[in-house]
């Protein structure tokens, strides 16, 4: 066996474990490639795994961990259904799976407080005959059981169909959701910290937020309005509450890292709190394992040349720290993700003409690229179009450039989505150099001139001063 993908299987964590002990019995010495993204390693699976390999002394190259829960901080809690639940709601004999044919609603897990953690609800839909008539949502204690969660105003319900209902209307506050229907996974993601609530398909997360008043407390439901529904209870896990976080199998992958026999050139981590805080913001932080990762990021016998860090919250200290590492002159490191683009190290701190279009960078990408682009003293041109920049990361760019006394001559920033306030910001700075070496400015293709409602600021960039 040279490679093993098992990603996104979205496994449970004993069937995690067996593969894992599976892989320990077998010593498979001639592995070099596995991923295991987004399943239920946690912490134990990871010391179980990281022993095997060292044990089998495999050419491992690459290892994808990602969103296995390895740095602990993550408990599970009781997926039965019926501790809330009308008349029609039918259980299964292990409460995992609820069945409604007539209308009404029934919860799933225990009563989630407020400022308790992230909590995380994975149903699937066995069976849904009417698309305008099955829901998933979050509902008090008091809600109508005798109709769908989001049917009153005790709860929010995200329809089969498409669409956030409550008070039996779809929800304009963060647009419109897709639909979802019979062979799906649909999950939902409440912060009790921040009184948001998130939905997710086959796991994805929608970008949308929906703010909920927790007051006593919520529960996950499934609610019926048409048709057969049957729905089965994955699992409910809590992210981030008062528990402690277990960096344990993180430093024993820190470990594997600095071992002189290591051949690991790719790994991926991303979505495992390590800095103490999910990828949905829920969570306290606690950055020893970020340091820790660090240390063996940083030895002499670590030789990756890809890292994937990404969804885990860090702030831009933590990206700063990262990068510097990434950039000493015995790093290895070609291509690093902190936060959605791929930066591609060796390229940013030696090419006078940089090319980064169409990379997915954000605000927070964009601040960690002004760090390095300050001591940039001999780039002639950026290219910064179709990305997704906004005041913040505009501003940050400009400020850098003008501060490293580059002379640039070309800037696109093209095709951004940059509105009148980034506009202004990226102009002040640019006009502020001292050493006037641009020679193109391009700006085509950004809304400028139209307000975030969709209509047309009449005062374009001159309100600005």
């Amino acid at each position: 066996l040279a490679e093993l993908d098992l990603s996104h299987c979205r496994m449970s964590e004993a069937a995690t474990l067996s593969i894992v002990n599976v892989l320990a019995k077998s010593r498979p010495a001639q592995l070099h490639t596995l991923r295991l993204a987004d399943n239920r390693l946690r912490v134990k699976g990871a010391h179980v795994l990281l022993d095997a390999l060292s044990a089998a002394r495999c050419p491992l190259r690459v290892l994808d961990l990602s969103a296995n829960e390895i740095c602990g901080g993550t408990t599970a809690e009781d997926a039965s259904f019926g501790e809330i639940k009308g008349a029609a709601a039918r259980l299964s004999e292990d409460a995992q799976v609820c069945r409604l044919d007539s209308d009404g609603l029934c919860s799933a897990g225990a009563r989630m407080a407020r400022g308790t953690g992230c909590y995380h609800v994975e149903f699937e839909i066995v069976q849904a005959t009417d698309g305008d008539g099955a829901y998933v949502g979050v509902i008090k204690a008091d809600a109508n059981k005798s109709s769908y969660p989001g049917s009153d105003d005790r709860g929010i319900g995200w329809r089969a169909k498409g669409g956030v209902r409550h008070l039996h209307n779809t929800v304009d506050l963060g647009g419109t959701l897709a639909s979802w229907g019979q062979g799906d996974r649909v999950g939902l993601m409440l912060d009790t910290h921040t009184s948001e609530l998130s939905f997710i398909k086959n796991g994805v997360m929608f970008e949308q937020k929906y703010a909920v008043a927790i007051d006593a407390g919520m529960y996950f439901a499934v609610g019926r309005y048409y048709g057969s529904y049957v729905v089965r209870c994955l699992y409910i896990h809590q992210l981030g509450g008062n528990e402690t976080m277990d960096y344990g199998a993180l430093d024993r992958l820190c470990a594997y890292i600095e071992s002189p026999a290591n051949q690991l050139q790719e790994l991926s981590i991303s979505n495992s709190q390590l800095a103490g805080v999910s990828k949905f913001s829920s969570g306290r932080r606690n950055d020893q394992g970020l340091v820790r990762l660090l240390e063996a990021f940083g030895h002499d016998n670590c030789k990756l040349s890809l890292l994937d860090i990404s969804n885990n919250d860090l702030s831009d200290p933590d990206a700063a720290a990262v990068l510097s590492v990434s950039l000493r002159s015995h790093s290895r490191v070609t291509k690093l993700k902190i936060h959605r683009w791929w930066v591609p190290v060796q390229q940013l701190a030696s090419d006078t003409a940089l090319d980064l279009s169409a990379q997915k960078i954000e605000d927070a990408d964009a601040t960690l690229l002004a760090r390095l682009l300050q001591t940039r003293s001999h780039l002639t041109r950026l290219d910064l179009s179709h990305n997704k920049l906004d005041t913040l990361g505009a501003a940050a760019i400009a400020d850098a450039l003008v501060r490293s006394g580059t002379p640039l001559r070309d800037l696109n920033v093209a095709a951004n989505g940059l509105r009148k306030p980034a506009a202004i910001a990226l102009l002040r700075s640019v006009a502020s150099c001292t050493r006037q070496t641009l020679r193109t400015l391009d700006l085509s293709h950004n809304p400028i001139t139209e307000t975030s409602a969709g209509g047309f600021d009449a005062e374009g960039l001159s309100g600005g001063g």
